[in-house]
């Protein structure tokens, strides 16, 4: 059984994405309009704790799945730690 992101889930990622999106647009504006350093990195914060929200929502579903999956506990623990791995950058 393969547990994938439900609708309502989605849908909040898509919006959040969405988001990220018009933040990164703005980040391309700062940079031409010569903003200060200062304002260009605290946009660029905000805009990574949103992906990282984004990433946690992924996770989330992800360990659903692997508890869900019905094999054995050792490769849902692993597929979870896989996750958590690819959200941790590792």
């Amino acid at each position: 059984m393969t547990t994938s992101l439900h609708d309502a889930t989605a849908a909040e990622l898509v919006t959040r994405l969405r988001r990220i999106e018009g933040q990164v647009r703005g980040l391309q504006h700062m940079i031409h309009r010569g903003d200060r350093c200062i304002d260009i990195l605290t946009q660029i914060a905000a805009t990574r704790a949103a992906l990282t929200a984004v990433g946690r929502g992924v996770l989330r579903c992800e360990i659903r799945r692997a508890v869900d999956a019905g094999g054995s506990a050792n490769e849902s623990i692993a597929d979870v730690l896989t996750a958590v791995d690819l959200l941790a950058g590792r």
